[in-house]
């Protein structure tokens, strides 16, 4: 019963330290918080599943070390300590989640010019999303005009910050952002003598030297319930990710300066991570190069074989050592015939010629069913019968719109390669 209760003790914390891992590793390279709900799940089952058995066996590793007890508390203790003197010492970055912003804009000497709002991923957000109170006039073509006593005010669930911009010749104004505070004077910013405030980006605009000020994409907001339990716990596993890091780079340090350390992974499992990190990183790359194109669909493409190839690989790897395991050649046989059966028909061309124009068949069929007038691909309802035009028209469907006009999106529609990938 105790060692029942020893082996289940150790997964946990192997589980706990894998999810927290895969949580902060996604969340700092700009993965996580952008994507969908329902990839936001994929991702974190996927990267913690083969995470916990990496901990599981790093874990093992340290138990096992030759060094004695008191040194292996020394060194966790160490990296408790380093980790805990950086936080305090270095300014803690945060990553922008979903949460509701609010926005409050109030002149403070002359009128106040606010020419447009944008979004955090750069779109003009509509007028008719603003509230205002006393002398708020239209102005230009999205804009405000704010004398003495006027108020403008915005408020909506965002993931970032906002950006103002205002003409040169506007007047200071007083922005509240989350109840953080900042005066900004065009005046001040044109002649360099204004003072940067940590979070907030002020900058120029060329031919136009109009000024925009973006506010701190990071700040808590009102989050619901979800969102406040991700952005509370990512300090939480940036503080365990960098201790786990610190608490590795000693017990190396150690072991090779008295040479008792003896890990020797299997080669077909550091093959099958160091594969791994290849393919989510080409998908990571495709993402940071153009998000609207490869995310949701490309990147699922690149990462679901690699997550399931990777944790085929462990699963084999701890089979061999740990009962529980024992089921595990089973999941490899079916990866085995899943592959002989495709290489099988990637090796017959009459077949994969016949295959590629089956599935293209279907799905041209199921996409010109699904773009009838009036219904939705994607986006906001008012751009549903835009979206349907453009996606029988061949020219990207509207995937995601914050406000105003909607984004043509052409690299990953639907229907079709989504069907199509399979024959791929």
């Amino acid at each position: 019963m105790a060692l029942k209760k020893k082996i289940w003790g150790f997964w946990l914390i192997a589980l706990i330290l894998g999810f927290l891992w895969a949580y902060g590793l996604s969340t700092r390279i700009g993965l996580l918080f952008v994507a969908p709900l329902w990839l936001k799940v994929i991702i974190l089952i996927g990267l913690g599943a083969n995470f916990t058995f990496l901990a599981a066996l790093l874990l093992k590793a340290f138990i096992n070390w030759s060094a004695s007890k008191n040194t292996k508390i020394i060194l966790a203790a160490l990296a408790v300590l380093l980790t805990a003197a950086t936080f305090l010492v270095a300014p803690y970055h945060a990553v922008p989640f979903r949460t509701t912003h609010t926005l409050t804009l109030t002149p403070l000497e002359s009128e106040v010019k606010l020419v447009e709002v944008l979004s955090p991923d750069d779109n003009l957000i509509d007028r008719g999303l603003f509230e205002n109170s006393g002398d708020v006039v239209a102005f230009d073509v999205n804009g405000f005009r704010l004398s003495a006593g006027g108020t403008l005010s915005f408020r909506q669930g965002l993931t970032g910050g906002l950006t103002l911009i205002f003409t040169k010749d506007s007047g200071p104004a007083q922005i509240t952002w989350d109840k953080e505070n900042i005066i900004i004077d065009p005046a001040q910013v044109l002649s360099n003598t204004y003072e940067k405030v940590l979070g907030w980006e002020v900058g120029i605009g060329g031919e136009t030297q109009r000024v925009s000020v973006r506010t701190p994409g990071y700040t808590w907001g009102q989050p619901d319930r979800l969102w406040m339990i991700l952005g509370g716990l990512l300090p939480i596993a940036d503080f365990i990710c960098l201790s786990s890091l610190i608490l590795l780079a000693a017990w190396g340090l150690v072991g090779w300066a008295t040479k008792s350390l003896q890990i020797k992974p299997a080669r077909n499992w550091a093959a099958a991570w160091l594969e791994a990190l290849i393919g989510f990183g080409v998908g990571v790359l495709l993402i940071k190069i153009d998000y609207n194109d490869f995310m949701p669909g490309w990147f699922l493409f690149f990462f679901l074989p690699t997550m399931l190839f990777l944790l085929h690989r462990q699963l084999d790897h701890f089979a061999q050592f740990t009962p529980a395991f024992s089921s595990a050649p089973k999941f490899s046989a079916l990866i085995t015939k899943v592959r002989s059966a495709l290489l099988k028909v990637n090796q017959n061309k009459w077949l994969f010629w016949v295959l590629i124009l089956t599935v293209a068949t279907l799905t041209t069929l199921a996409q010109l069913s699904l773009t009838k007038d009036g219904m939705g691909i994607s986006g906001d309802s008012v751009h549903y019968m835009n979206s349907a035009i453009n996606l029988a028209e061949g020219n990207g469907y509207v995937r995601t719109v914050s406000e105003g006009d909607p984004v043509l999106m052409t690299g990953f529609p639907p229907v079709y390669p989504v069907s199509l990938l399979p024959g791929v």
